[in-house]
């Protein structure tokens, strides 16, 4: 019987130390969401590129004085909705100074997702504001590290210590290295 056991243990474990985290990650993508295709379709008589949707709503609230974004349901940001994410994010926190954005929503994110981050945050560092990212799923929080992002973008484990930490960065009671 312990024979058997140990047959099974042995086809669970990865036997090859080629294991990519990344590729594993991209594998993992939930099966609820539809597959994008750049189909054209027409919307109000206009004919649209569907690389270019960006379909999930994107809430913003407000927490002492800082802009909380949220995205209404789940989403993967990757090659075909990244420039429409940005847009979309930018719109939403046009003028404002301190943004947060909700990531519990982001599935899965490729590189030009990690580009519009930065991109983002880096117009509201012009601005002279901030940006964090706070409640990233732990597959999308590997992500970000495996990448070095977690040096550039100020990520939370909760959206209230991320709001704490820009107010009080705001006032210049936080130096950041």
């Amino acid at each position: 019987m312990s024979n058997l056991v140990a047959k099974k243990a042995r086809r669970t474990l990865p036997l090859s130390s080629d294991w990519d985290p990344i590729e594993e990650a991209r594998c993992r993508k939930p099966a609820s969401l539809p597959a994008r295709s750049p189909v054209v379709f027409h919307h109000q008589g206009i004919a649209r590129s569907r690389a270019r949707v960006f379909d999930a709503r994107i809430l913003r609230t407000l927490q002492r004085g800082v802009v909380v974004l949220s995205l209404a349901r789940p989403v993967e940001i990757c090659g075909d909705n990244a420039r429409a994410f940005f847009d979309a994010l930018c719109e939403r926190s046009e003028k404002d100074r301190l943004v947060v954005l909700d990531a519990i929503e982001v599935r899965h994110i490729e590189n030009e997702g990690m580009d519009a981050l930065l991109d983002v945050r880096e117009r509201l560092v012009r601005r002279g504001g901030g940006f964090a990212l706070a409640r990233p799923r732990s597959l999308v929080a590997e992500v970000l590290h495996l990448a070095g992002l977690d040096c550039q973008l100020k990520i939370y484990p909760s959206v209230p210590l991320a709001v704490d930490r820009l107010l009080l960065e705001s006032e210049g009671t936080i130096i950041w290295s």
